[in-house]
């Protein structure tokens, strides 16, 4: 069974609406979109990598946790893709097939690198000129 998670393409990867109210927050300049950006890309790796942790020795109590956590900064951004694949872990984890917890670490990443890539490339200032 194919779940959205397995292929984060198939969730759009960034939700739209939100990058442009925190565009627009600084009258379009970018600026404060950027710093959040930044944010993200600095404050988030360990997060992830103790939320794949803690999928791989299933640790119920920790995913749910670290999931959480990862899900509301990804939120904050609009990072669409990787809020539904944890919204996913946060509420399902404890009754997740054992296959399905076996594919969640390297979905999870492709779609956190996919977040970081498309971040950085179409809505970084300092990446790109727009």
């Amino acid at each position: 069974m194919t779940h959205y998670f397995d292929d984060p393409r198939l969730v759009s990867v960034l939700d739209l609406d939100r990058i442009l109210l925190l565009r627009s927050l600084d009258g379009g300049k970018g600026a404060f979109l950027d710093e959040l950006i930044d944010l993200f890309v600095s404050s988030t790796p360990p997060v992830l990598e103790g939320l794949i942790s803690a999928i791989e020795v299933h640790s119920i109590g920790e995913s749910v946790a670290l999931a959480h956590k990862l899900k509301g900064i990804s939120s904050n951004v609009g990072i669409s893709c990787l809020v539904a694949m944890l919204e996913r872990v946060e509420v399902f984890f404890a009754d997740m097939a054992v296959e399905e917890r076996k594919n969640l670490p390297a979905a999870l990443t492709a779609a956190y690198q996919l977040a970081i890539t498309t971040l950085l490339n179409e809505w970084h200032a300092g990446h790109k000129s727009l």
